[in-house]
């Protein structure tokens, strides 16, 4: 997709609406890419089956890629009505072959004859050319939908690329898996740092121009504490954490050994105060420290 983009040099929503239509198993599988790709660049000429097609296929470059073309085909060169188009259109998306299809391919060849002079040879080229096609095609309004996100996701990712990947993260991806995304942020030059009580939201954020993981990454950590961590912070101190948010033993633990209380001190040492804490009491603790 993104070597297509480059060959068209993709400059709007509709080059990429294009682009998104032509990834589809039919026009894949039937060469019609990699012409679109050199007509669009100017490198081939546009030979359409009949100039009948003409009007119907100039914008996508001779090249069928939406199922609107299929109907306005049906509708305006074989007279066909809009419902019967439908129908058609409905019968190949569902890879009917049995005698309906077989009817109205009949009827196609037969009436885009007499309708539009279209011999009948060609006319079987043109419903071959639809049927290989509209199995796999989609409305060209849904290529707009894609299109759009897509432009808007990529304007966010050139120009707020921390703020955008934060987002795409803490929706959990889409198609890949989050080590994906959390490479790909770390191939934009993006600062990646575990969850931490003075830097993380309960989900991926942007703090102090670091991407930050979220605290319900982090195992055993209950709804609860990271609500009190998140309306408490910042903390200045080991101590100071423990007293305010009282976290269970081993929430305290795994936030210690994934780097979450980092700035308090060692791992090993934060674990061990850790461990005095819930076994000496809090008050001890703090009566040991001032003597």
């Amino acid at each position: 997709m993104r070597s297509t983009l480059r060959g068209i040099h993709a400059r709007s929503e509709d080059d990429i609406m294009a682009a998104l239509a032509l990834y589809r198993p039919g026009p894949l599988t039937g060469g019609l890419k990699d012409a679109f790709v050199r007509r669009f660049k100017g490198e081939e000429k546009i030979n359409h089956l009949h100039p009948a097609l003409a009007p119907l296929l100039d914008e996508t470059f001779g090249v069928i890629l939406y199922q609107e073309q299929v109907l306005k085909i049906a509708h305006e060169l074989a007279g066909f009505s809009l419902a019967e188009a439908d129908l058609l259109r409905r019968a190949m998306s569902h890879f009917d072959l049995g005698k309906k299809m077989q009817e109205l391919e009949r009827k196609f060849v037969s009436q885009v004859e007499g309708k539009s002079g279209v011999p009948a040879a060609i006319g079987e080229r043109v419903w071959e050319m639809m049927a290989a096609f509209a199995g796999y095609g989609f409305p060209k309004a849904h290529g707009a939908s894609y299109a759009k996100v897509a432009w808007r996701s990529a304007w966010c990712k050139e120009y707020f690329p921390a703020q955008f990947m934060a987002a795409v993260l803490a929706n959990w991806g889409g198609y890949y898996s989050q080590r994906v995304y959390l490479s790909e942020a770390r191939r934009m030059g993006l600062t990646i740092r575990p969850p931490h009580v003075n830097g993380s939201g309960s989900n991926f954020r942007v703090h102090n121009g670091a991407l930050y993981m979220g605290l319900d990454q982090v195992r055993d950590l209950t709804r609860r504490t990271i609500e009190r961590i998140i309306r408490q912070s910042p903390f200045n101190s080991l101590d100071e954490f423990l007293s305010r948010v009282d976290p269970r033993l081993q929430e305290a633990i795994n936030l210690a050994r994934i780097g979450g209380l980092e700035g308090f001190g060692t791992i090993p040492s934060i674990e061990a105060t850790i461990k005095n804490f819930y076994v000496l009491g809090h008050d001890f603790m703090i009566l040991i420290r001032r003597i």
